[in-house]
C-alpha cells in the first residue's frame, strides 16, 4: 500500500535541492521583468510629457471650442435675420404682382411701338410726297 509518510519525508530530503534552482529561476525572472518596465524616473518624465502633451491639446480644444461657439453664434444671428413664412410668402406675392405689371407694360410698349412704326412710315410718305412735290 501506499505510504504517505514515506513520501512526505523524502520531499523534506530533496526540498532543498529542488529550491534552490527554483529560487535562481525567480531570481533570474524578476531580473528580466525589472529590465521590461520602466523606472520611477523614466515614468515621472513620461507623465510629465504627456501632461504638457494633454495640457497642449487643452488648450487647442478650448481655443476650437471658441472659434465654434463664435461660428455658432454669428450663425445663429445670421438666422434670425432671414425672412420668416410669411414674408417669404408677402415677397413672392409682391413679385408675382410685378411680373404681370412688367407683361402688360411690355404690351402697351409693343403697341405703342406698332403705333410709332405706323407714323414714322406715314410721315416718311409725307415727307417724300413733299420733296417730290417741291422738285
Amino acid at each position: 500500500m501506499f505510504d504517505w509518510s514515506s513520501v512526505i519525508g523524502v520531499i523534506k530530503d530533496i526540498w532543498w535541492i529542488a529550491s534552490l534552482p527554483l529560487a535562481f529561476a525567480a531570481g533570474v525572472g524578476m531580473l528580466f521583468l525589472r529590465s521590461q518596465f520602466p523606472t520611477k524616473q523614466q515614468h515621472d518624465e513620461q507623465t510629465k510629457l504627456l501632461q504638457a502633451s494633454i495640457a497642449t491639446l487643452s488648450d487647442r480644444v478650448v481655443a476650437n471650442e471658441h472659434r465654434i461657439e463664435t461660428r455658432v453664434a454669428k450663425i445663429e444671428g445670421d438666422l434670425e435675420r432671414l425672412p420668416n413664412r410669411q414674408e417669404v410668402q408677402a415677397l413672392g406675392d409682391r413679385i408675382g404682382r410685378v411680373e404681370k405689371e412688367v407683361a402688360t407694360s411690355v404690351e402697351k410698349i409693343i403697341g405703342v411701338e406698332k403705333t410709332v412704326t405706323k407714323i414714322d412710315h406715314t410721315l416718311g410718305l409725307i415727307l417724300k410726297h413733299m420733296l417730290e412735290k417741291a422738285t
